[in-house]
């Protein structure tokens, strides 16, 4: 004849140590087994597109947050006129406050004019520096006609040579900057107030040793 049996189970806030621990464990498991970052790509993606910057995101990756190597990397193609033009009124308020931007502070202002005006064309691009690598490499290419520049050949080609340095040091910080929102999106998902209310939400049951019912 068949045995009955009773089991006891719990809510998450009725669990205590090592059985609440493993609950909790369980919990961030199920909450990062979609894809969680893709909020924070788009949100990224977004950004980046009003200061000039098409982010790729096929092409966009970064590596977890307890391994060696860990950081995010991001494939673009850079509209430099765009991106050495922009200004806070042009942006949201969000963005303006937030958002990374460039310090163009020590470039030459007639070349950057230049460039916003079409006399000297500056093309850009960034990608990941190898696969699955989380440095960025950008790549810069200028042309001008010299009696259109407001200075001679040597100091535009100078000129225009630190701004393809500060641009890649930009990209390498923007892709800091979304390892962080990533970073700090995991840290809120997995979280025990968050992962609290996601039991509560669903009613989530536990036994004693903090397996789900």
């Amino acid at each position: 004849m068949p045995e009955s049996k009773t089991i006891l189970i719990y809510k998450l806030e009725e669990l205590e140590g090592a059985p609440r621990e493993h609950a909790l464990g369980q919990l961030a498991e199920m909450e990062t087994m979609h894809e969680w970052w893709e909020n924070v790509y788009d949100s990224f993606q977004g950004m980046c597109d009003s200061v000039g910057i098409s982010v790729d995101l096929k092409n966009t990756f970064f590596n977890g947050f307890s391994v060696q190597g860990q950081g995010a990397a991001f494939t673009a193609s850079i509209d430099v006129a765009k991106l050495i033009g922009v200004s806070d009124s042009d942006l949201s308020e969000e963005i303006a406050t937030t958002f990374p931007r460039i310090d163009l502070s020590g470039i030459d202002t007639p070349v950057l004019v230049a460039i916003e005006e079409g006399t000297i064309q500056f093309y850009a691009s960034t990608a990941p520096a190898g696969f699955r690598n989380t440095d960025q490499k950008t790549e810069g290419e200028w042309h001008f006609d010299l009696p259109y520049c407001p200075r001679d050949a040597t100091t535009t080609e100078g000129i225009l040579g630190s701004l393809d340095a500060l641009i890649g040091e930009y990209m390498t910080e923007l892709g800091n900057w979304l390892f962080t929102c990533l970073r700090d999106e995991y840290e809120y998902i997995t979280g025990e107030e968050c992962l609290s209310e996601m039991a509560e939400a669903n009613e989530y049951r536990f036994l004693e040793n903090g397996e789900t019912a």
